[in-house]
């Protein structure tokens, strides 16, 4: 089986000369795959790095870090025939869902993951004989059948036929009883015609073979050696009740709880106290979960009235809001991302996709490396690159992840692409480090014309920041921002009018309407300013960071907007 992989946007295509990603795979329980991964980028067959490897796993979901089947680096084939597999059939269903993920990398690079929707069929693949294939292990010994006491084995038509000879229950015919430590249950005394059944250590008669049941055992009275009715006393171990005497237990009272819930007062503090990094902004100890919960909000939720008194110790605590990263194995990556949302026309996520060079070339890991090409996430292939190194942007950090720092002298990227768009919204999450006149953070221009002829989304102007638009200076829809600290631009236009956000509280709105219908735009820069014939303008390069830019060729509702802003926030540990 070969598994054609598109390394620029991380997915399955459907052959190495097709951009069409590949929806989901069909596999067979039992089945042995012979795998060959094929690294595709730009429509043709790519060689991947030297000492790239590559694993293979099938999971049932994406957040399990154990798999019901794996290939390790240097394998060929995916072996189906698993225990793994054969416990999510256990039900017998027709079908199971399952998600097939690759993770691949080579020596000094970070390795990356993709993953695709993949339909297990419940139609067993025979072997030679006609039977299904053995699965590996978990077959009982004859011991182990004769024994009965292990239900994790499985057994083959000799071990069910041994186990059945040697635990089925059998009579004994014969004069006298059968020898201790037989398997017989069942005893006819073939002298009188009598039958007896072994109750615990005893022959009990239970009939006759010939008078229908005369001169069996009739009534309590009886058995021999039955227990001694007591008065099942409160305290008595070793009594036997009467049916009376449960029913009286039955409707006794029963005694209330007397363990004691614990105070909660101070601990919603205390556990804030020792959680870094998260993007919890607030935490409530409460007895329900409000109809709509703030997705910044950690809830504890306690029984109605739990006021008493006890001690209770904090340990290390731990978030993961799932927000960020490469994601795979026992996973990271969330649910919700910015592709979720339609018309996605960019994003550029420097946790991931920052090369050394405008190509491609190596992953940038090491924090002061030059970063030569920035990757867009978006299907859209809106790259920024930078040809002349002296004017490279750096890695850097914030929030335990990557982000890319501008000298504020002459770094930028540029993005050689064209885009028309009847409004947009922006979002750009970025740290200024010192003031100036002005400097662009995300800039694009129509052709012949600067930046700033039209419309500038996000620029800085001393400590603010806003757009900018029909050849004015002037910052339109402001907002105030702190030096050095990270926060989230929304930069939005309407074709009529441009409103902006910081970390979610919008500025006073201001009117401008686009030169025609759409914005056409034909290339964009980050980190500077565009000139009419392209080149920077010199002196208005951004001093500081960005960690992630998104933007959409729409206006995004308010809800989506919000969810754009959460995401972000939560992933790089800014409050709203």
């Amino acid at each position: 089986m070969k598994l054609f992989l598109d390394l620029k946007n991380r997915r399955f295509v459907k052959s190495a000369a097709s951009n069409v990603a590949l929806d989901r795979l069909v596999l067979k329980r039992r089945d042995t795959l012979p795998i060959e991964v094929v690294y595709v980028e730009n429509g043709a067959v790519a060689t991947p790095p030297a000492g790239t490897t590559a694993a293979v796993g099938l999971k049932a979901k994406f957040s399990d870090s154990n798999f019901l089947a794996y290939a390790a680096p240097g394998q060929t084939t995916l072996d189906l025939n698993t225990l793994p597999v054969e416990a999510a059939f256990s039900s017998n269903p027709a079908t199971v869902s399952a998600l097939l993920e690759i993770k691949w990398g080579a020596p000094g690079t970070a390795h990356r993951t993709a993953t695709l929707a993949a339909e297990l069929q419940n139609a067993v693949i025979t072997g030679d004989e006609g039977t299904p294939a053995a699965i590996p292990d978990g077959k009982a010994t004859q011991a182990e059948a004769e024994a009965g006491t292990d239900h994790t084995k499985w057994m083959t038509p000799l071990r069910t036929a041994q186990a059945i000879e040697a635990l089925a229950t059998s009579a004994h015919f014969g004069p006298n009883p059968p020898p201790a430590g037989s398997n017989d249950l069942l005893w006819v005394d073939t002298d009188t015609g009598r039958q007896y059944a072994l109750i615990g250590t005893q022959w009990i008669e239970t009939g006759s073979s010939g008078s229908g049941g005369a001169g069996g055992v009739t009534s309590y009275n009886d058995l021999t050696d039955k227990p001694t009715l007591g008065t099942a006393a409160a305290t008595n171990a070793t009594a036997y009740a009467t049916a009376a005497q449960g029913a009286k237990a039955d409707s006794a009272s029963q005694p209330g709880h007397t363990h004691s819930i614990a105070d909660t007062t101070g601990l919603a503090s205390s556990l804030a106290a020792k959680i870094t990094g998260s993007g919890v902004a607030d935490m409530q100890v409460v007895t329900a979960l409000p109809s709509s919960p703030s997705p910044t909000t950690f809830y504890i939720v306690i029984p109605t009235g739990a006021t008493t008194a006890s001690a209770v110790t904090l340990g290390s605590v731990s978030l993961f809001t799932g927000a960020g990263g490469d994601g795979g194995g026992g996973g990271g990556e969330p649910t919700w991302t910015p592709a979720s949302l339609t018309s996605l026309a960019l994003w550029l996520d420097a946790t991931t996709g920052l090369y050394d060079s405008t190509s491609g070339g190596a992953l940038v890991t090491t924090p002061g490396s030059t970063i030569g090409r920035w990757e867009d996430r978006s299907t859209n292939a809106r790259h920024f690159t930078q040809s002349t190194v002296n004017s490279r942007p750096v890695l850097a950090s914030s929030n335990g992840k990557s982000t890319v720092t501008f000298d504020g002298t002459d770094d930028f990227l540029d993005g050689l692409y064209t885009r028309s768009y009847p409004a947009q919204s922006l979002f750009v999450v970025f740290s200024i480090a010192s003031s100036k006149t002005q400097a662009g953070i995300f800039a694009e221009s129509i052709t012949g014309a600067t930046d700033q002829a039209n419309y500038l989304a996000a620029t800085q102007k001393a400590l603010q920041v806003g757009a900018t638009a029909n050849g004015s200076a002037t910052l339109l829809s402001p907002q105030n921002i702190t030096l050095s600290s990270f926060s989230i631009g929304t930069f939005t236009h309407t074709g009529t009018q441009i409103i902006n956000y910081l970390n979610g509280t919008a500025a006073s709105a201001a009117a401008d309407t686009f030169p025609s219908a759409n914005y056409e735009v034909v290339r964009a820069r980050l980190g500077g300013r565009i000139n009419s014939n392209g080149t920077n303008t010199t002196g208005q390069n951004l001093s500081g960071s960005i960690a992630e830019v998104i933007a959409y060729d729409r206006l995004l509702t308010t809800a989506e907007r919000q969810q754009v802003e959460t995401y972000l926030g939560t992933k790089w540990g800014i409050s709203l």
